[in-house]
């Protein structure tokens, strides 16, 4: 019946938040990899199209440096082509050379503009071309080296062609899939659509919204769920299923919820042991409740604390003095032990009581003595004091002055004006407006 009641009194703690079991099936890239294979016809499609791309070509390398004006490009290919090092001569005049490897002409073109390409490809190898007019500049160039590429037949490109399409073909079937299901939502449930489209469905334990199993409390949630959770826990029963985006890749899933367990405490035949703990520490803090209670109310009566610890006859820790500054208080608080934060609220020669970190006891606390502070020979202290006092001694005077020139001359207040002008400070409608 004490555990009942001790169950009963404290259900908050034992209660678990909402949790949902959900139902889902994922497309993603893999799932359609045998789909979205490229087949012969569209490789072959594909390579009739890039024609220009796989047949032979003339490749150059360039090394470029770009001039802000003519006088010094002039005066750079000059050097270069009295034998100089580009890149040398590049870097010496504070500029950074640029190299264009294995380029053909129409991208080199495009990197440049028509005319610069023209001169850079009719030129030979080791060629020093230019200075030619650039947008910002003029444009020295050499040609480092020149080659043929051979032309590629549709079976040595095939296997370029298929890397290129099996992403483009995956992403537009997943588009599509995408599509007829949300299509098909609203007159087709969630395993139909499975059934259908040859999916595996998978169920979720009951899960909170962060992901986690609060039955397995140590395993961790799983990030790939995220979404999925994020829209399970959206829906109210009943809902059609949703397509939910899991990725950049164009995966998604298809989700429907199935079932929702209100929040609610843990029946006690599950936590019984977790109960049973709880209750018997509650009842031993209780227990050193009374008793610390009585030794404070003994302390506090006269006696003097050792006695009344003795008296409990109970085997206690050995008395602990603690000592410190008001100024550990000031300087941080937050690291300050409580029982030295509490000693400073405190009269001398008087006892208080102080639960313990974590519920795990009570602290005792006995003020002895008080020693009044001396800030003589504290430089730090005492110019600290007096810029504390300079700014209260500075408003007094501010406030006394005010007070003394109304009494000198006399005032009344005008309370609709200070009322308007307050609203307009603040940023209100005045006080005379409706």
């Amino acid at each position: 019946a004490e555990l009942a009641t001790y169950y009963a009194r404290n259900l908050g703690k034992y209660r678990l938040p909402e949790r949902r079991v959900v139902r889902y099936a994922t497309l993603s890239p893999t799932s359609l990899a045998a789909q979205a294979a490229p087949s012969d016809a569209e490789i072959a499609a594909a390579y009739k199209a890039q024609a220009q791309k796989f047949a032979a070509a003339e490749l150059r390398t360039i090394v470029q440096v770009v001039v802000g004006d003519q006088a010094s490009a002039n005066a750079l290919a000059a050097k270069v082509r009295g034998g100089a090092s580009i890149e040398q001569v590049a870097r010496a005049a504070g500029l950074e050379p640029a190299t264009v490897k294995d380029t053909q002409k129409a991208a080199f073109a495009g990197q440049s503009s028509p005319e610069i390409a023209n001169a850079v490809f009719a030129a030979k190898t080791g060629d020093v071309v230019g200075p030619l007019r650039a947008p910002l500049g003029f444009v020295v160039a050499k040609v480092a080296s020149v080659r043929t590429q051979a032309a590629k037949s549709l079976a040595e490109a095939t296997p370029e062609l298929k890397a290129s399409l099996a992403p483009q073909k995956t992403t537009a079937l997943l588009t599509e899939k995408r599509n007829a299901f949300d299509d098909a939502l609203a007159k087709t449930s969630f395993e139909g659509l499975v059934t259908k489209n040859q999916l595996t469905a998978q169920t979720t334990p009951a899960l909170t919204a962060t992901g986690q199993n609060l039955d397995t409390p140590t395993a961790k949630s799983d990030p790939a769920l995220t979404p999925i959770l994020a829209a399970a826990f959206a829906a109210s029963p009943g809902d059609q299923p949703q397509t939910v985006p899991l990725g950049q890749d164009g995966s998604f899933a298809l989700v429907t919820l199935d079932k929702v367990l209100p929040a609610a405490p843990r029946p006690l035949a599950q936590i019984r042991d977790t109960v049973v703990r709880d209750f018997q520490l509650d009842r031993a803090q209780r227990a050193a409740n009374d008793v610390a209670a009585k030794v404070v109310a003994a302390a506090n009566g006269g006696t003097a604390l050792p006695q009344a610890l003795s008296a409990t006859g109970l085997k206690l820790p050995p008395l602990q003095p603690v000592t410190g500054p008001r100024a550990a208080l000031i300087g941080n608080p937050q690291r300050v032990p409580p029982p030295l934060a509490l000693m400073f609220a405190m009269p001398a020669k008087t006892t208080k009581l102080l639960e313990a970190p974590d519920k795990s006891g009570w602290v005792i606390v006995h003020l002895d003595t008080i020693t009044p502070g001396n800030a003589q020979g504290n430089a730090k202290v005492i110019a600290g004091t007096q810029s504390d006092i300079g700014n209260v001694v500075g408003r007094e005077y501010v406030a006394q002055f005010g007070k003394a020139v109304q009494n000198a001359i006399g005032t009344t207040r005008n309370a609709k004006a200070i009322a308007s002008l307050k609203a307009e400070l603040l940023g209100l409608a005045s006080a005379d407006q409706p």
